[in-house]
């Protein structure tokens, strides 16, 4: 699992093979509703369903944290790349 972003870091990423199971806690590249954007995904469980819940990692952005069913999940984000790292940007 890839630390909380941070300013100024670049994000070394992987493609999205569509075949994999999404991880707990990984960071993503998604394409949604806004267009790009690098979230973490961590799952849960409210009311007995499951959810994912979506956010940004850096605290500049606030609380931005959703939950969304898989379903819901589905229809709005294409998962695109999966985070492998960071490197602070000199």
């Amino acid at each position: 699992m890839v630390d909380a972003l941070r300013p100024g870091q670049i994000v070394l990423t992987m493609q999205w093979d569509r075949g994999r199971e999404l991880e707990d806690g990984a960071i993503y590249g998604l394409k949604g509703p806004h267009g790009f954007s690098i979230r973490r995904l961590r799952f849960g469980r409210q009311e007995e369903r499951p959810i994912i819940w979506v956010w940004a990692d850096n605290d500049e952005y606030g609380d931005q944290r959703r939950s969304l069913t898989p379903e819901e999940f589905d229809q709005e984000y294409q998962v695109l790349a999966i985070a492998l790292g960071t490197e602070q940007r000199l």
